[in-house]
C-alpha cells in the first residue's frame, strides 16, 4: 500500500527488484536486513499509536535543553558525540544504527505530514537489529527528535507534526550531524583512508547537484577500480556513502541517490559543507606516499555510472 508511491522513501532501493538494505558490513545479517527491509512501511504504518508518556525516555533531556528542537545546537552536540562514542565502541552496531536513523529522517523529510513514517516499531526485527537494547542507539533516535512510548513498544516523533508549512531544517541539521560524526570516525583512521573518501564524496555530490535529473550521475558503481580503492572496502566508508544519500544495492556492486535526496539542494550544501571541512584537517605530512592525488581525480570522465545502465532511466 505505500510500497508504490513511497517505496524510495522507505528503502535504501529504488525499484520494486531491489528494494532490501544490504552493505558489505551486515553479510551477517544479510538475510535478515533483506527480509526486513521490505516491510518496513508496513510496520511503521500498522504500529498502534501507544499513550505518549513525557516521562518514558529518561535521556531525552538534551532535546528539553535545546527548547525541544532536534535541531538546536545543543542536541547536534550530543547527537555528534554519542555517535562518535558508539562508533568507536561497536562499529558495527553503531553503523546499522545511524543507517537506521539517517533513513527515517529522509522518510519523515520526504512527507512530513504521514505518520507512518513517524512511528517505528522497535521490536521490529530490522529495527531491533539496529538498535536491540543498546542505551547509545536509542539515544540517537531521542536526539533526532523520536521519543520512546511509555511501554517501550515505539519510538514517535512529535515535532513538525500540525504546522501548515512544515519546517524540515531540524531533520537536515540531524542528517549532516550524523556525516560529521562518521567522517571524524573515518579520520581517526588516518588520512589515506578519509580523504580519498571525501574526495569521491564531494565529486558525486557535486555532479549531482549540478544535474539532479540526470539519473546517470546519480549512480555510482562501486565495482569500479577507482571507487572500489578510495573506498577502501571500508564499512565506515560505505556508511559516509549511505548517509551522503547513496542507497547501495542489494548486490553491493552500486548505489544509487534518489530522486529525493538529488533535488533537495539545501541537504546537498549541508553534505558539501560538511566534507568541505575536512578538507585540510587530520592530514599527516609525513603520509604521502597513499596521498589521494596519485589515484587521479574521480570527475565523470571516470564514468563510474556509465558502465553499467542506469535502473533510473
Amino acid at each position: 500500500h505505500a510500497h508504490s508511491s513511497h517505496h524510495h522513501r522507505v528503502s535504501y532501493g529504488h525499484d520494486s527488484g531491489h528494494r532490501h538494505e544490504r552493505s558489505h558490513e551486515q553479510g551477517r545479517n544479510a538475510h535478515h536486513s533483506h527480509h526486513g527491509q521490505g516491510h518496513h512501511s508496513h510496520h511503521i504504518h500498522h504500529a498502534t499509536h501507544g499513550h505518549h508518556n513525557p516521562e518514558a525516555a529518561s535521556s531525552d533531556t538534551a532535546i528539553h535543553k535545546s527548547k525541544g528542537r532536534p535541531g538546536g545546537e545543543s542536541s547536534q552536540t550530543a547527537l555528534k558525540d554519542v555517535s562518535l562514542r558508539m562508533l568507536k565502541s561497536n562499529q558495527p552496531q553503531a553503523i546499522r544504527a545511524l543507517k537506521l536513523a539517517h533513513k527515517l529522517l529522509f522518510n519523515v523529510s520526504q512527507t512530513p505530514h504521514d505518520p507512518r513514517f513517524r512511528r517505528v516499531k522497535l521490536d521490529h526485527p530490522q529495527i531491533a537489529d539496529a538498535v536491540g537494547s543498546n542505551g547509545e542507539a536509542i539515544t540517537i533516535l531521542e536526539h533526532i527528535g523520536f521519543k520512546v512510548t511509555s511501554d517501550g513498544t515505539h519510538a514517535r516523533m512529535h515535532q513538525l507534526m500540525h504546522n501548515a508549512t512544515v519546517d524540515v531544517t531540524p531533520l537536515a541539521k540531524s542528517r549532516a550531524t550524523l556525516l560529521s560524526a562518521a567522517m571524524s570516525h573515518l579520520s581517526t583512521a588516518g588520512a589515506e583512508y578519509l580523504l580519498p573518501v571525501r574526495q569521491l564524496m564531494h565529486t558525486l555530490l557535486t555532479n549531482v547537484a549540478c544535474s539532479p535529473a540526470d539519473s546517470k550521475l546519480r549512480r555510482v558503481r562501486l565495482t569500479h577500480p577507482q571507487v572500489a580503492s578510495m573506498l577502501g572496502g571500508d564499512p565506515a566508508s560505505l556508511l559516509i556513502l549511505e548517509l551522503c544519500g547513496f542507497q547501495v544495492s542489494p548486490d553491493g556492486k552500486s548505489a544509487d541517490m534518489p530522486e529525493g535526496e538529488a533535488s533537495d539542494s539545501d541537504m546537498l550544501k549541508r553534505r558539501l559543507k560538511v566534507l568541505a571541512s575536512f578538507k585540510n584537517s587530520h592530514i599527516d605530512p609525513y603520509r604521502r606516499d597513499v596521498h589521494p592525488s596519485k589515484m587521479g581525480s574521480p570527475t565523470s570522465r571516470m564514468d563510474p555510472s556509465r558502465t553499467a545502465p542506469s535502473r533510473m532511466d
